[in-house]
């Protein structure tokens, strides 16, 4: 019997974001960050950064101690 590791709508999603990846490789392939970051507008990048923050202060978790202190 083959063991299910991923469902069907989780496989399409791993392809739909793969491409994705891909395709903003693609055509960011002539361009630095730098220069594509500087192509977005301020007050975009600002609420980019500020859902970041959000997502990162609200993620779900472990506490993680910085690893010297595990010793």
């Amino acid at each position: 019997m083959r063991e299910v590791f991923l469902t069907n709508a989780e496989a399409v999603t791993v392809v739909v974001h793969i491409a994705a990846l891909m395709s903003v490789h693609w055509f960011l392939r002539h361009t630095t960050l730098e220069d594509a970051a500087a192509r977005i507008p301020v007050a975009i990048r600002g609420g980019i950064l500020g859902v970041l923050l959000a997502l990162i202060a609200l993620s779900p978790g472990e506490d993680r101690a910085f690893i010297y202190f595990q010793f």
